[in-house]
């Protein structure tokens, strides 16, 4: 995949690429090259847990972008709240 700067245009098939990514709300939709579940650790779903408590808690702007390590097993775990969590 090519780097895309300012005023540059996304090939055909870049641009078709980052249409199977997006849906249209702005969330993630699930790409089809990865598999239908994935099994999260219990370590690294006591860190999501506790990250979207924060956020819950915390932060009035969205979207929120993080990227946290894991507190035990320190893997890279990717936060993405869109719109404030219920």
């Amino acid at each position: 995949m090519s780097a895309i700067g300012l005023g540059a245009t996304p090939s055909r098939g870049e641009a078709e690429r980052w249409r199977n990514v997006f849906d249209t709300s702005g969330t993630i939709a699930q790409n089809p090259s990865m598999p239908e579940t994935q099994t999260t650790k219990p370590c690294c779903q006591r860190t999501i847990d506790r990250m979207m408590r924060v956020i819950r808690e915390s932060y009035v702007s969205f979207p929120v972008i993080k990227d946290v390590p894991c507190e035990e097993c320190k893997e890279i775990l990717a936060i993405r709240v869109y719109a404030k969590p219920e």
